[in-house]
């Protein structure tokens, strides 16, 4: 309840707020300049004109207020000690004289003063391009972009943001030389990128830019081998429904991870089963198996999901009398109409080695996935053949239709698990690559 009474509170001080009058806003702006905060006086006065045009002594105090603003922040701008700092201070001067302008109030400033805040901007983009320049030449990358990016905020020429993006551009492309030599192998990608996104395509610093580029995911690419499907050496469950583990097999290779994730390239599945397939062994389980076979196809890791716990189940969620009207004399007959739910449930472990024999840090834990649908079927005393009955009545008693289910959930469930299977091994082979 306090924390009602509270947001209402604020939001009554909100709407108040903005239904001050004029006159309101006028008082406070006339408190300010007799405490001497002359910019913020002078942007009352000017919010009270916003808000009433016509109120008494608002433009003359909009004057006053507003040409001893515009005289501290020049002052400010001649004692600042940097080039940036200076173009700040005219910059807030010149928002100052806009404001009142668009209250129809002309602030006094010098004849001079729109050169001077170009000259204060153009000077201090000079002097953080030549600051970026030196932090590039020092390795500081990041810095040297913060420098190019404030440099941004001073309207610099035509000539000068060329300037800019040519001085990114190097920033950026040394950048991804550096993390390419420290083994930085996402950051170089990300940065080379970044430095193409200033290169005009086609130009000699765009092929050169492309070639870091190839040379980054040359580097840094991973050769994968992803073996058939296993089941571990002691499977637990049902037996999986005929060519389960190879559709799996197939549909993860052939569409889940085609193409391949960045940075990894996969061994030709078609080898990768021939080595199986030589070795006449189960790789469900067999850790020393799995390296010796990267190894055979040239692959710096093999994975293979060990698919376990494969469950079948109906259980019966519905029951309810219902009535058939017979082909002859109209009559209708008593039945009853089950709905059932079939429910099929499968887990795989995703496990990796590298070539040597050392273990991946994949997602080993066993992730369930379920692929579930209910269907109804009927009974009566009565031959079924002397009953009158529309399309879907004849289904219910369609010995075909559980059948055909279930062939759709075993579909549903390779696609499922080659899709959970998909995820987890782009993610195991990501965390490879740094």
């Amino acid at each position: 309840m306090r924390l009602f009474t509270l947001a209402n509170g604020v939001a009554l001080l909100v709407l108040l707020a903005g239904c001050r009058t004029a006159g309101g806003v006028y008082t406070d702006a006339m408190e300010m300049e007799t405490t001497g905060r002359m910019e913020d006086a002078a942007r009352a006065y000017a919010d009270a004109l916003r808000r009433d045009p016509d109120i008494a002594n608002a433009r003359g105090r909009l004057v006053v207020a507003g040409r001893e603003a515009v005289r501290q922040r020049l002052a400010a701008a001649e004692a600042s000690g940097s080039r940036s700092g200076a173009a700040d201070q005219m910059l807030a001067a010149e928002a100052l004289v806009g404001e009142a302008a668009n209250v129809g109030v002309s602030l006094d400033r010098p004849a001079t003063f729109d050169a001077d805040v170009d000259a204060a901007c153009a000077t201090a983009v000079d002097a953080l391009l030549d600051a970026g320049r030196e932090q590039t030449d020092g390795g500081d990358y990041a810095a040297a972009l913060g420098f190019f990016d404030r440099a941004r905020t001073y309207r610099p020429s035509a000539e000068r943001r060329q300037d800019l993006d040519e001085a990114a551009r190097t920033a950026y492309g040394g950048w991804a030389t550096a993390d390419l030599a420290s083994g930085r192998f996402r950051a170089a990608l990300a940065h080379a990128d970044a430095a193409l996104a200033f290169a005009a395509p086609g130009s000699a610093d765009a092929d050169a830019l492309q070639r870091t580029r190839a040379d980054v995911l040359d580097a840094g690419t991973l050769f994968a081998a992803v073996f058939p499907a296993a089941r571990p050496r002691t499977p637990r469950g049902d037996a999986l429904p005929d060519g389960f583990l190879r559709d799996v097999t197939d549909v993860l290779l052939d569409d889940r991870l085609a193409p391949p994730p960045l940075f990894v390239a996969f061994a030709d599945p078609t080898e990768t089963r021939r080595a199986l397939r030589q070795r006449r062994d189960d790789l469900g389980g067999n850790a020393r198996l799995l390296a010796e076979l990267t190894r055979e196809v040239g692959a710096d890791v093999g994975l293979v999901a060990e698919v376990d716990g494969f469950a079948f189940t109906e259980a019966e969620t519905g029951r309810r009398d219902v009535t058939f009207r017979l082909r002859e004399g109209g009559t209708t007959v008593p039945g009853v109409r089950v709905t059932t739910e079939m429910t099929l449930r499968v887990s795989a472990a995703l496990v990796g080695t590298l070539a040597d024999g050392r273990r991946v840090a994949c997602d080993t834990d066993a992730n369930a996935v379920v692929a579930s649908e209910r269907y109804d079927t009927a009974t009566t005393e009565t031959v079924v053949g002397a009953l009158r009955l529309s399309d879907s009545e004849r289904d219910l008693f369609d010995a075909g239709t559980r059948d055909r289910l279930y062939v759709r959930l075993v579909a549903q469930l390779r696609d499922r698990l080659a899709d959970d299977l998909g995820r987890r091994v782009a993610g195991c082979l990501g965390r490879q690559v740094p």
